[in-house]
């Protein structure tokens, strides 16, 4: 069965839309996978830079949940 140039308007506008939409979930989730990142990072540096066991304790497990969430996110296949 023939499209006519009606339907394939309709169905191109359509997936142009679609398109544009997945765009921007991959724009949110790589800006959340900076900020996270950047949080794995500074609590990183204080794991391996204080002299404070107990915040060092606490830099370490925040950091691990930090890479479990990243490990979430990518799971998702977004």
């Amino acid at each position: 069965m023939m499209e006519t140039a009606a339907e394939m308007k309709n169905e191109n506008e359509y997936f142009r839309m679609k398109a544009a939409e997945l765009e921007k979930v991959e724009i949110v989730k790589n800006k959340i996978m900076d900020l996270i990142d950047n949080s794995k990072q500074s609590y990183g540096d204080i794991a391996g830079l204080s002299h404070d066991d107990k915040l060092r304790a606490v830099a370490q497990n925040k950091w691990v949940a930090l890479d479990d969430l990243q490990k979430q996110i990518n799971q998702l296949g977004l």
